[in-house]
């Protein structure tokens, strides 16, 4: 997929409708997606193909985007997506209130959400509690959740 960046929602919108229905990973990291609004994000997400899997999402200044906007969006993702890579989007610097409109927006459905280590460091200990309560009791099987913490200069996950 080209860049996104310098992209309206509009048009970000209709380059997810252009995505195969066979794409089961869409990595879209980098791409200055926290530029466009809630209401856009969320319009381009509801177009993107059921069958996608696993999403990247970091690198994109999504921190800059208010906890409702985030919600907003997130709360359409496709009922396929299990793995949400999150990293880098500065959600460190979020408030306990918007953390929490954040994250009790990402569907039942996934599985998985990456930050890293260093984001996870930097949030207050009651935000990384409510983290840890929003992200496992909201799911219907909470054993079988997990958030992944990356070190900043790899892909591995601890």
């Amino acid at each position: 997929m080209q860049s996104l960046r310098n992209m309206s929602g509009e048009e970000i919108t209709q380059a997810f409708a252009t995505i195969p229905q066979g794409v089961s990973a869409l990595d879209i990291g980098w791409n200055a997606l926290g530029e466009i609004s809630g209401a856009e994000l969320a319009q381009a997400f509801a177009t993107m193909p059921q069958g996608i899997t696993t999403l990247d999402l970091s690198r994109n200044s999504l921190g800059e985007k208010s906890g409702a906007e985030l919600a907003q969006a997130l709360v359409v993702l496709p009922q396929g997506v299990t793995t949400l890579d999150l990293r880098n989007n500065q959600f460190e610097k979020k408030s306990t209130d918007e953390l929490t409109l954040i994250f009790e927006a990402i569907p039942q459905h996934l599985a998985c959400v990456t930050l890293t280590v260093q984001e996870l460091n930097q949030m207050s200990t009651v935000s990384l509690r409510l983290l840890s309560q929003l992200l496992s009791h909201q799911r219907q099987e909470p054993d079988k959740f997990a958030v992944r913490a990356s070190l900043p200069c790899c892909n591995e996950s601890l």
